[in-house]
This record gives C-alpha cells, sequence and structure tokens, in this order.
C-alpha cells in the first residue's frame, strides 16, 4: 500500500495554540522545517496544541535544545488512546527535528491530537511540525477530489 506524507509546520493555522500569552513562543532557525518553532515552558500554566486530521498516521517532530539535567517532557493524546509521553534525552547539543510522538497506523477517518508539554521553568518543549500520512485509494478526501478533477474528460 503506497502513502504520501504531508507536512504541517508549526507556523500553519490549522495548529490551535492555547493557554496564556506567554505560553508559547517563536523560536527557529535554518536546521528547522521553514526556519520555525513553537516553544512552550509552561511553569504550571494550562498549556496544549491541537491538530485535527481525517487520515490514518500522525508524527510530531520537534527540536531538542541543550539540557542539562532536566529534559523536556511532553505529553500526546489521541482522540481516546491511552496518552503516550515523550521524555527528551539528556544533551549538550541541539537536536533538531527529532520524532517526539508516532500514533502508528490508524484506521481512517477523523481524528484530534492534543499536545501537552509538562515542562518547568529550565526546560523548553520545541515543537517544530506534524507529519502526517494520506491513505492511499479514494477514501481521502483531498486524493478523491484530485482523482475526479484528473478523470474528468476535456
Amino acid at each position: 500500500m503506497s502513502s504520501n506524507n504531508i507536512i504541517v509546520d508549526d507556523d500553519d493555522e490549522l495548529i490551535t495554540y492555547t493557554g496564556s500569552a506567554e505560553s508559547w513562543y517563536h523560536g527557529g532557525n535554518d536546521f528547522e522545517y521553514d526556519n520555525t518553532t513553537h516553544g512552550s515552558m509552561t511553569g504550571g500554566i494550562p498549556t496544549q496544541a491541537r491538530f485535527s486530521f481525517n487520515e490514518t498516521r500522525i508524527r510530531v517532530h520537534g527540536t531538542i535544545a541543550p539540557n542539562d539535567e532536566i529534559p523536556p517532557i511532553s505529553m500526546y493524546t489521541l482522540d481516546d488512546y491511552p496518552t503516550s509521553t515523550y521524555t527528551a534525552a539528556t544533551t549538550q547539543a541541539t537536536l533538531y527535528r527529532v520524532q517526539f510522538y508516532d500514533s502508528g497506523i490508524l484506521e481512517y477517518g477523523q481524528h484530534e491530537l492534543v499536545i501537552v508539554p509538562l515542562t518547568n521553568q529550565s526546560t523548553s518543549v520545541w515543537l517544530d511540525y506534524l507529519l502526517y500520512t494520506l491513505s492511499s485509494g479514494l477514501s481521502s478526501p483531498t486524493r478523491r477530489h484530485l482523482f475526479l478533477c484528473y478523470a474528468w474528460p476535456n
């Protein structure tokens, strides 16, 4: 079965960030997708990022900044599946495009991913991009639309 991956940058309006004005902040450099990231150092403030998609797999990638003792931690909840937690590696160098979460193969349909940073004042969770997989065949509305346009006689 073939598949296509779609990248959703952290700055895309399809991702909804909630929390206080200080909960999420922008970062980015040449090593990050589209030169952007969203960082969060919640300090106990309820903070999350939400993304809804209508496909079969989702992955989250980000940046791990140097951290001496306390690595950033983030929590991922997809629909009604059990929550998954990612604890970044302790590192002295910045690590880019690290996979924080992978849903695995899902049944085709509408899904919602909720990302919650579980950090304190000394570490940040840096989201870079989401990668979701389009299913093969005509079950995807986008692909069905493209197919119908392509198949329409002139």
